[in-house]
């Protein structure tokens, strides 16, 4: 990580300035978060893959830029920053990966809550399988991607748009679900959108 990635990451860690990004990104300008609102969250995420096969463990360990917890009213959901000062081709499956690592993160803890609270007692035969119960929810993830290169972004911004489909197989995506990344590129910011004047 250069030193404009911690600069850039100390900034936006700044609970008043997160929510103003956060407000203006996903909230269209309205003060919906504010820095009461948001919380810590542990910036890594972990997954360990079994290769029976290969006989061998491995895990892959990925840190957020900044991530935060947030109340929305009596709910909650976990929100990140990615920075990125170049275009990355492979945006939306690297988004996907931090996203659904979250996911995991989340059932990982239920789990934990779960067994500790014995649930595992009175689960069905599926609750013991998945480790979570019919009523276990889990906190949406939303990661916004802030782009500050000088020229406009033109990788692409969601999962469909990187597949290889001959036209008579455009059908074939109504069944592959689509990942879309949340771009911001600082240099089409509207200043007006911002409180803390980022």
């Amino acid at each position: 990580m250069g030193d404009k990635d911690i600069i850039l990451n100390d900034y936006y860690a700044r609970p008043e300035i997160f929510a103003d990004l956060m407000n203006a990104a996903i909230f269209n300008g309205e003060e919906v978060l504010t820095k009461e609102d948001l919380s810590e969250l542990d910036s890594s995420v972990s997954e360990i893959w079994h290769d029976k096969e290969a006989k061998r463990t491995r895990s892959v360990r990925k840190y957020h830029d900044v991530i935060k917890k947030a109340a929305l009213g009596v709910e909650y959901a976990v929100l990140a920053i990615e920075n990125q000062d170049e275009v990355h081709y492979a945006m939306p499956i690297r988004g996907m990966n931090y996203d659904s690592m979250e996911y995991i993160k989340q059932i990982k803890e239920l789990k934990t809550q779960n067994r500790k609270k014995g649930a595992s007692v009175h689960q069905t035969g599926a609750e013991f399988l998945s480790g979570i119960s019919g009523e276990d929810r889990l906190m949406p993830v939303i990661t916004v991607v802030i782009y500050y290169g000088k020229e406009a972004y033109n990788g692409c911004t969601d999962l469909h748009s990187m597949l290889r489909l001959e036209k008579e197989n455009q059908g074939l995506l109504k069944y592959i679900a689509n990942y879309k990344i949340n771009l911001v590129q600082a240099y089409r910011v509207d200043e007006n959108s911002f409180k803390t004047g980022l």
